[in-house]
């Protein structure tokens, strides 16, 4: 009857809570030192600075939680071992890479995002900068960020709807509607946004995630016509 189904629902809900509570957090993420691949030691400190700086970056993007860079200098120069790394710090996701400067002026980045949970790498990517200053590597340092941050919702939108497809907890659900936000405009976009919040509220009232977001799509996304 209704009452058990109701209650297997609180069941549910439950072994999802203590799950996820001996996991890492789900937006948890290193950024591990830069390699300097350039063979001039002088670039030594471009590498570091531009570990800091996305490190820096990266706690921008909204909920994720990110290790401060006094835990990972440890790991300078070391041979890693992504799970490991994911184990000592408690995080679920890795981001590491390397820095190589062609002639004076030419910038190449590689970024690798890895799951700190498997090994598996999820994302790859190369950035290349032909401009000189400050303000170019900064700007290059920003495009890495905006798009690890759309990969890390992307990549935790379809692992919530994998893991828990029919019990989704409302935090879930607002990865799906971040993940969503991401595509082009339409009204059956922002139809399907509003219905996941209003499920994220009826899931946990109290959710600040639920609230903020819902409040941010009825005041920015007008109904399409």
């Amino acid at each position: 009857g209704r009452g058990y189904r109701f209650a297997l629902t609180v069941v549910r809900a439950q072994h999802v809570r203590a799950d996820l509570a001996l996991a890492p957090p789900r937006l948890s993420i290193v950024v591990l030192p830069f390699e300097n691949l350039s063979g001039d030691s002088a670039d030594d400190c471009l590498a570091d600075a531009i570990t800091d700086d996305l490190t820096s970056d990266v706690t921008l993007i909204p909920d994720v939680l990110v290790t401060a860079r006094e835990a990972v200098h440890a790991y300078r120069g070391q041979p890693l071992n992504v799970r490991a790394v994911g184990e000592e710090l408690r995080v679920r996701y890795v981001l590491k890479g390397s820095v190589r400067r062609f002639g004076s002026a030419a910038l190449r980045i590689n970024v690798q995002l890895i799951s700190a949970e498997t090994g598996a790498l999820l994302w790859s990517e190369r950035f290349g900068d032909e401009a000189e200053g400050q303000a170019a590597q900064e700007e290059t340092v920003r495009r890495i960020k905006d798009e690890v941050a759309a990969k890390l919702i992307d990549i935790e939108s379809a692992r919530s709807l994998h893991e828990r497809p029919t019990n989704p907890d409302a935090f879930d659900l607002v990865l799906r509607v971040r993940s969503i936000q991401n595509q082009p405009p339409s009204l059956r976009r922002n139809n399907e946004v509003t219905a996941l919040l209003e499920r994220a509220l009826v899931l946990d009232p109290s959710s600040v995630y639920a609230m903020i977001y819902i409040a941010f799509h009825l005041s920015s996304h007008a109904t399409l016509d």
